[in-house]
């Protein structure tokens, strides 16, 4: 008995399943939904297909670093099932997806895919900090009470990533096999480190989708009919991209809703009038 076709199917059911109950739980929800202005959705639809394709082609390129050719069904096919399976499954799970195609597909060890993963969490936590910590240092006065935290938060983030930009690492290899294989990864972060070229492209690509992510609150705010401008999007989106790099529960429900509850507070006045 095909033990595996037969998790695969029962997995493949429960899916639809729990889908079909969501949905049906979720019925009145989802009227209001299509009350929503088709012009809405068609330029949510857009940005979220911009926001996958600029992630492909990250793992484009952080793939041909090993002589690795995707072509564009792969990278932008690896970009929604990882993006997928953050939602099923918890602590960026997505990745070890992508990890066994790359390994099945293309023979890339998990050696020199652990590197990549770490390339990618490191360069975008220190993009994205840094982006957010400017935005706020340039409001500074218009976000009190709170701007002391959102300050602090992406200075910590930004000087703890760009401080493992900067560190020169180079372990020798030792008859220990587990601290072999942890010397060999950070070798190969070494690598990946030194690319100049590929970590400016790198941080271009984050800067990038920190901007869609901005877009996709302010459209997001203004279905609410709560109008924000774009430096209080990148705000908002800069928290809501960090968080999904930690993608603590699957897609981070209920955490990405607060956080998005919690900034439009401090970017909003009671009154619902821009403050900035």
């Amino acid at each position: 008995m095909n033990y595996k076709k037969i998790i695969s199917i029962v997995t493949y059911l429960t899916f639809i399943i729990l889908t079909i109950f969501f949905f049906i739980s979720n019925k009145e929800d989802f009227k209001k939904i299509s009350e929503i202005p088709s012009y809405y959705i068609t330029t949510m639809f857009f940005l979220a297909f911009l926001t996958f394709y600029v992630n492909g082609i990250k793992i484009k390129l952080l793939t041909e670093f090993y002589n690795i050719k995707l072509n564009v069904k792969e990278y932008f096919g690896l970009s929604v099932i990882t993006t997928m399976g953050n939602y099923i499954i918890p602590a960026r799970g997505g990745a070890y997806l992508r990890a066994v195609y790359l390994k099945k597909k293309h023979n890339l060890s998990y050696l020199k895919f652990i590197p990549t993963f770490g390339a990618t969490l490191i360069i975008s936590f220190f993009t994205i900090s840094l982006i957010g910590f400017i935005s706020i240092m340039i409001f500074d006065k218009t976000l009190n009470p709170f701007n002391s935290l959102l300050t602090s938060l992406f200075f910590i983030i930004f000087i703890i990533n760009i401080f493992l930009l900067r560190i020169n690492v180079k372990l020798r290899t030792t008859k220990n096999k587990f601290l072999n294989y942890i010397a060999k990864i950070i070798n190969e972060w070494e690598k990946i480190r030194t690319s100049k070229k590929l970590i400016i492209n790198l941080i271009m690509l984050d800067f990038l989708l920190v901007i869609l992510m901005s877009v996709r609150m302010l459209v997001t705010f203004q279905i609410l009919n709560s109008g924000i401008n774009l430096l209080q999007g990148i705000i908002i989106g800069s928290l809501i991209l960090i968080l999904t790099l930690v993608n603590i529960t699957p897609g981070n429900i209920g955490i990405k809703e607060a956080v998005i509850i919690f900034s439009a507070k401090i970017t909003i006045s009671k009154e619902n009038i821009l403050i900035i």
